[in-house]
């Protein structure tokens, strides 16, 4: 979805004055709707027949997960995918006529369930990954050796954080360079640096190595709605000026 999308914008650039005033509405209209057309062919080959399945895997992952205030809101999520799902494959199912009154209401209605999907459905991949397992553990020892010597760093200045996110139970996780006599080592740490509470949870080679052994980031739909996907509008009418 996101190169259909930068092909559509390339295109719909070429139909607007520089002002971002639509001034060509029929080659307006044409990059819209066959964006629908691209988005609707990729979403037969990758998703049609494995939506279903991917949304009960993900079910599946968030049922796994400790209870905590933002599981509401995914199950609320993946309801939506679902019923977008199945919005779009109706459409695939029983498609109307290429260049029909019929195609451009079918096109206005499911663009925004397919936008949906290009803006959460990762959201729903992330859940059915759920089964991933953390790296083997540090000791108690080793985590309190380790957690010193980060906030001896983190005094000198020699803590470079490299990347943070939050992980599906809610923790938040930085990767970071702990650099030690000119020599840098990948360490992760739980908790947010900003506080008195974080500590080392692993330490690795490169940071590859610290992606296989850590929770995956996953999203927070704290402000996903059922509309999110209807600010890429489609409208194959010419007479639209958006």
């Amino acid at each position: 979805m996101a190169v259909i999308d930068r092909e559509t914008e390339t295109a719909l650039d070429a139909t607007r004055d520089r002002y971002g005033r639509t001034v060509h509405l029929g080659a307006s209209a044409t990059a819209r709707g066959r964006r629908t057309r691209a988005a609707l062919a990729a979403y037969a080959t990758h998703l049609a027949e494995q939506g279903h399945q991917l949304l009960h895997a993900a079910r599946s992952g968030l049922d796994r997960l400790p209870p905590a205030p933002h599981t509401a809101a995914w199950r609320d999520l993946l309801d939506a995918l679902a019923a977008s799902h199945t919005e779009i494959t109706l459409v695939l199912d029983h498609p109307a006529a290429p260049g029909s009154a019929g195609e451009c209401e079918q096109h206005t209605t499911v663009w925004p369930h397919l936008a949906f999907w290009a803006d959460y459905g990762s959201i729903a991949a992330d859940l059915a990954d759920q089964h991933h397992q953390p790296g083997p553990q540090l000791s108690a020892d080793d985590k309190r050796l380790w957690t010193d010597e980060a906030r001896a760093a983190r005094r000198r200045g020699e803590l470079d954080p490299i990347e943070s996110w939050y992980a599906a139970d809610g923790g938040l996780i930085t990767l970071a360079y702990l650099v030690q006599d000119d020599a840098s080592t990948v360490i992760a740490l739980a908790g947010d640096l900003d506080t008195a509470g974080w500590e080392v949870i692993g330490h690795y080679d490169h940071e590859s190595a610290a992606g296989q052994a850590l929770p995956p980031p996953l999203c927070f739909p704290r402000s996903c709605k059922r509309t999110a996907g209807l600010r890429a509008r489609h409208d194959c009418s010419p007479l639209s000026n958006g």
